[in-house]
């Protein structure tokens, strides 16, 4: 397969659209996943005509596939733990349309269209999201000539659709077309998990790019995971060439340097793992997150706590561990722990195994696999994805090549 192919056969368009409705209308961004303007509504819109043309498209066969296993087996988890706990809110049904939307969108998928498509879309939007960052940064008076929009928890945003920029927040920190920064740095760092591991010659200026962006995020996970990721580049076995590793390893610590020399930036980045700073509560969110799910899910292993009584008692878990009151929105952002609470083993041990067999189509080696799958759980840890159509499509992407026979060719991506 070569480069043009990739780039205009049918495949890859049907691809491209696909990719398109995940990332640009999605619950993932701001203007249509957290925006209490009703323009939010439009991406129910999008989803149900992406649905029935899947539909339209199944075709029907009594045999029975691992990935459909796997999906029928999430849905009777949904459905029991909403049974069991009897909790009957609209929110299990748009789980399960949206775990079945990722599903039909895994079928119509090949992997490595889909991830060469994906990183050419990110590129795109880092270029935009960098520059709107300048404009936010040195000639704020230019955001005075777009909307000003509100998102459900009250904060004012610039909305220039192909870019967000928040108001009133303290420093300017790139959230792109993105919901929260955090959520923002999941893309960008998979971006670079694909140029370095999956394709066979990384492409500097990709790195490049995304490096930057990612830096410009001031998210202080974001930036430690990139460096579990790179470190993993390091010492990983593999036929690269010895002037790419040095060109990469350059670049890492000249960003590293300039992270470190430069007080404004490091201090948006590392304050908050401080104590003493007023941002020390995001961080304390995240080991909540963590203590307070897992708490939750060993008083109900099986099927969860539910949706209803999940966010109504996460609070007084919270208060009884830490002594102050969190609630669950905003604060319950771990993906994989807030679905043990939610539904309990059976579905949440899928999802974390689903991301340890997509770690196995990246890499081979056994012990950079390993690296690969908890910088995931460290990625999806960040913020609650549980919704997203794009964590999901990489969940079944995981069951669908859990056999780790897939494996992208060397002339299939060589730029």
């Amino acid at each position: 397969m070569n480069l043009f192919v990739i780039k205009y056969n049918k495949q890859n368009f049907i691809v491209g659209l696909f990719l398109l409705a995940i990332l640009l209308f999605s619950e993932d961004t701001l203007t249509f996943g957290t925006n209490a303007n009703a323009v939010s509504l439009l991406k129910y819109v999008i989803y149900i005509i992406l649905f029935s043309i899947l539909c339209s498209r199944i075709s029907f066969n009594l045999a029975i596939r691992k990935n459909t296993l796997c999906l029928l087996i999430i849905l009777c988890s949904i459905f029991l733990t909403s049974l069991i706990n009897l909790d009957f809110t609209g929110g299990y049904v748009y789980q399960f349309f949206i775990v079945t939307l990722a599903f039909l969108i895994v079928k119509n998928s090949n992997l490595d269209n889909y991830i060469f498509i994906y990183s050419k879309i990110l590129f795109l939007l880092c270029c935009i999201s960098l520059l709107v960052f300048i404009v936010a940064t040195n000639f704020s008076w230019l955001l005075g000539y777009f909307p000003v929009h509100e998102n459900i928890g009250g904060v004012q945003f610039t909305n220039l659709y192909v870019a967000c920029v928040f108001k009133g927040v303290g420093e300017v920190r790139n959230t792109g077309i993105f919901r929260e920064p955090g959520v923002y740095i999941i893309y960008i760092l998979l971006g670079v998990i694909f140029e370095l591991f999956y394709f066979t010659k990384p492409r500097i200026k990709y790195l490049v790019l995304f490096s930057i962006t990612l830096l410009t995020t001031y998210s202080t996970a974001g930036i430690l995971v990139f460096m579990l990721v790179v470190a993993a580049y390091l010492i990983s076995t593999n036929n690269r060439s010895r002037g790419e590793k040095v060109t990469i390893v350059l670049a890492f610590f000249s960003l590293m340097i300039y992270v470190y020399i430069n007080d404004s930036i490091a201090s948006n980045i590392f304050d908050k793992m401080s104590r003493d700073s007023s941002s020390y509560r995001s961080t304390l969110a995240r080991i909540a997150s963590i203590v307070v799910n897992f708490e939750i899910f060993l008083e109900n292993p099986l099927f969860g706590l539910g949706l209803t009584d999940c966010a109504e008692l996460f609070g007084a878990y919270a208060y009884k561990i830490y002594g102050i009151h969190l609630s669950a929105h905003g604060t319950s952002t771990n993906s994989f722990l807030s679905l043990f609470a939610t539904y309990g083993v059976v579905y949440g041990g899928m999802v974390v195994f689903s991301f340890y067999c997509f770690a196995g189509l990246i890499v081979r080696q056994k012990f950079i696999k390993v690296l690969l799958f908890v910088s995931f759980l460290l990625m999806f840890s960040n913020e609650d994805m549980r919704y997203s159509l794009f964590f999901n499509v990489l969940v079944f992407f995981g069951f669908k090549y859990m056999s780790n026979k897939h494996r992208l060719r060397a002339s299939s991506v060589r730029i």
